[in-house]
């Protein structure tokens, strides 16, 4: 079995000789190249590329990769479900303050127009995760919820050892979500077809 990071793996010239069970954690869609390099793995060297499984973590794809011999096995979703379970939280939604919030991590391409849209059209009742050392798209400032130890990186947070339940929990509850009426969620959309649907999607809310 061949084991892949998704998000930082990409194609060198390697060539699968035979039929592997490829596992891929995480989602496997290069932004930057615009292009899943697996799929440039998958049809290297002489084996026909349906003779390969891949195996997803997360979800399935309807996507370019759709055409490959694929499982669907979320075991990173279960495991995320079952840490929310056991972190036993409670929430309490009677006292809303803000129309929206949103949170960016990583500085994906639609996170970022999400940014621009919300200065653009001058929006400021709305609640913010923000975890990146310098804010190079517009003056929305950026925040700083961790609990210490975690790694501040330009554009980003490394959190560590703490569970996205946890950091939810003790950090993001009270301070972003609770407050807030609607949740503008961002995380989904890695995917072309997925893109442009978010980015329609989005300007019909904000123009109405």
């Amino acid at each position: 079995m061949i084991e892949l990071h998704g998000p930082t793996y990409k194609y060198h010239g390697e060539t699968l000789e035979k039929p592997e069970i490829i596992w891929i954690n995480d989602h496997c869609y290069n932004e930057e190249d615009q292009c899943f390099h697996v799929e440039r793995l998958l049809e290297s060297g002489p084996c026909d590329p349906s003779l390969h499984t891949l195996v997803f973590d997360h979800i399935g794809h309807d996507d370019a990769l759709s055409k490959y011999n694929s499982v669907c096995f979320p075991i990173f979703l279960a495991t995320e479900c079952k840490e929310f379970i056991e972190q036993n939280i409670v929430t309490d939604w009677s006292k809303k303050t803000h129309i929206f919030n949103f949170s960016c991590n990583k500085p994906r391409i639609h996170r970022r127009l999400l940014l621009e849209e919300i200065k653009r059209l001058n929006l400021t009742q709305y609640k913010h995760s923000l975890p990146w050392l310098v804010n190079n798209v517009n003056d929305i400032p950026v925040t700083d919820y961790k609990f210490g130890p975690e790694t501040a990186m330009a554009q980003g947070i490394k959190n560590g050892n703490f569970k996205n339940a946890e950091t939810y929990d003790k950090l993001l509850k009270k301070t972003v979500f609770e407050p807030s009426c609607i949740s503008i969620i961002t995380e989904p959309c890695y995917y072309y077809r997925s893109f442009n649907e978010f980015i329609n999607r989005a300007h019909l809310i904000f123009e109405i």
